[in-house]
């Protein structure tokens, strides 16, 4: 697959709103900002070895904080790097709603479970945002689901870039389950981004 088509595939999943979002263009207004910053371009430098080795990138904090600017910034890098077509990757994204959702109406439909799931143990690389929301945690369906996903990617040493809207890896544990937390975090790159959101009030009159 092309570069170019990569970086497409990408945005028609996580839509346009960053479909220009790069690392340099990251603002940093603050040293936890820049050391964030830092690690994931540290991570991008070394994607080729750290997607071959199946390393992932977890980034956690509270909501708005331009999590998912750096995964795309990431990923960017990386294909522009010749990573993803060096080794053949295919990307899939999905955020928690969009697959339990895909799940239920699946399930609903009458098709099988696989149907969902395939896809994202078969992709080079798998980006998932929000798995949980913040403050919940998943039933034991989406918990049972989410792991087969997991463990079957963890067996091949693919990677798993993850966001989350948690302040630490005890509430990580919480929200996914430990042995979820546990294979995602093996050789992965962790990223706090615990600062203010970026996102802006409206004004209201």
């Amino acid at each position: 697959m092309q570069r170019a088509n990569i970086w497409g595939q990408f945005v028609r999943q996580r839509g346009k709103r960053y479909q220009d979002c790069r690392l340099e263009t990251f603002e940093c207004s603050s040293p936890k900002q820049t050391t964030a910053l830092k690690a994931v371009a540290t991570y991008a430098a070394d994607c080729v070895r750290n997607l071959a080795n199946g390393n992932g990138l977890l980034l956690f904090g509270p909501c708005g904080t331009g999590k998912d600017h750096l995964i795309a910034g990431a990923l960017h890098r990386a294909i522009c790097c010749g990573a993803m077509t060096n080794v053949r990757k295919s990307v899939q994204f999905r955020s928690g709603a969009d697959l339990f959702g895909q799940l239920r109406d699946g399930i609903a439909a009458g098709r099988k479970e696989s149907d969902v799931v395939s896809p994202l143990v078969a992709a080079g690389l798998l980006i998932l945002s929000d798995v949980c929301q913040s403050g919940t945690s998943l039933t034991d369906f989406q918990q049972q689901v989410l792991y087969r996903v997991i463990d079957r990617r963890y067996l091949h040493r693919r990677p798993v870039w993850l966001t989350a809207n948690v302040g630490s890896r005890s509430q990580l544990e919480s929200m996914l389950g430990v042995a979820i937390v546990d294979r995602v975090r093996e050789g992965s790159t962790m990223v706090p981004c615990d600062w203010p959101s970026f996102r802006k009030t409206s004004n209201v009159a």
